[in-house]
Formats: C-alpha cells, sequence, structure tokens
C-alpha cells in the first residue's frame, strides 16, 4: 500500500527534474559596452628627399589621431583628427595641418599617402612637406 502512494511521487519527482535540466538557465549577465579597440601604427614617408614618420591612433578601424616627425624633429604629439573635413583625412595641432588621402582606416593605414603637411600662416600656409609616398620596407619594420 505505500508502494502505491510512494510510486506516482517519484515518478513525478524524476520527470520534474528531468524537465529542469532541460530547461534554459537564467545566468544574470551583465551587458557589457562595446568598448573601442585603440591601436598605434606607424608609416614611414618619404617627402620631397625627407623622411616623415606619423603614428596614428585607430579606434576600431577609425583613425582619431596622429603624432607626425618630420626627419627627427616632432611636429605635434596631438594631432587630432578633423570629422568635418569630408574631402580627405585631416588631422589638426595648433598651427600645424596634417592631410592625409581619403581611405584612412586601420586596414589599409600603410597604402594611403598623405597630401601635405601644412603650418597655418596670418595671410598664407606654408606648405612644410608634399609629394609623399609609402615607404614600405621602413614601414613594415617599424610595425614589428
Amino acid at each position: 500500500m505505500k508502494l502505491a502512494k510512494v510510486l506516482p511521487a517519484m515518478t513525478a519527482f524524476v520527470v520534474l527534474s528531468a524537465c529542469a535540466n532541460e530547461a534554459p538557465k537564467m545566468e544574470n549577465k551583465v551587458e557589457q559596452v562595446a568598448t573601442p579597440t585603440v591601436t598605434d601604427k606607424t608609416v614611414v614617408y618619404t617627402c620631397n628627399k625627407k623622411t616623415v614618420t606619423a603614428v596614428y591612433q585607430f579606434e576600431n578601424q577609425e583613425p582619431t589621431g596622429a603624432m607626425v616627425m618630420v626627419g627627427d624633429k616632432v611636429i605635434a604629439k596631438d594631432f587630432t583628427r578633423d570629422a568635418a573635413q569630408k574631402d580627405f583625412t585631416s588631422f589638426t595641432s595648433g598651427k600645424y595641418v596634417w592631410n592625409v588621402d581619403s581611405g584612412l582606416t586601420l586596414d589599409k593605414f600603410d597604402s594611403v599617402v598623405p597630401v601635405n603637411l601644412l603650418l597655418k600662416g596670418k595671410n598664407s600656409d606654408k606648405i612644410i612637406v608634399k609629394n609623399c609616398d609609402v615607404n614600405a620596407k621602413a614601414t613594415a619594420k617599424a610595425n614589428q
């Protein structure tokens, strides 16, 4: 008689425990805010027989800043991207403007060439460098 009362209870227990194992687990996951990946890449250029080095900072694929050197002289360490410029990629720091061809991204950092480096003046701007080409060998070595 006791077995007749216990057997249905045991069957119900086994069925419920089997269902509980198959039920989706409710995990307490904290939503992670996507933080941008910040990457620095160095590009070495030859501009009118001068060596120009630019260290670009990228957030995900987009360039956000740069540091530019002409020879051994640091022009500015704090160039920031001028997002208002739509024709090409432009960075500014004080009186300096570093213009790079459009299409500068993390994937193409070593294939996009600069247009020029300008020093803004009261009446006219002075072009510091122009006619640049990527020095592929030096760029590859700088990014090892």
